[in-house]
């Protein structure tokens, strides 16, 4: 992880979304008319920003562990924020994200986790 970064800690940014929704917008897209498809790729995301030490301390609170972690240099090329849009998406398809915290998002893969291993 990389601390050299123009934003609030040093650490990059980076959208995320629940899986549930990444299905859910892959299921409307599949629902879509043969004749009507998309022209070209849209974008998924719910524009949930997260800076990377704030990734690290949800997984903290919400598992109750600590996470090792350690810091380095940035890639080359790599922008300080990435977030995706995806208002083609939710205006060709209606699609909306639901789980859109990073705590919730979180707390669904660890239970889900805990539950299978």
């Amino acid at each position: 992880m990389a601390e050299d970064y123009d934003t609030p800690d040093g650490t990059c940014i980076r959208d995320y979304i629940h899986v549930e929704d990444l299905a859910e917008a892959h299921i409307l897209g599949a629902r879509i008319p043969a004749g009507r498809r998309l022209e070209r790729p849209v974008q998924c995301g719910d524009r949930l920003r997260a800076l990377c030490c704030g990734r690290i301390r949800a997984v903290e609170e919400v598992t109750g562990q600590k996470v090792p972690y350690v810091t380095g240099t940035r890639r080359e090329g790599d922008p300080a924020s990435l977030v995706a849009s995806s208002d083609k998406l939710q205006s060709k398809l209606g699609w909306q994200p639901r789980s859109s915290e990073l705590k919730t998002i979180v707390k669904h893969a660890w239970d889900s986790r805990r539950q299978h291993t």
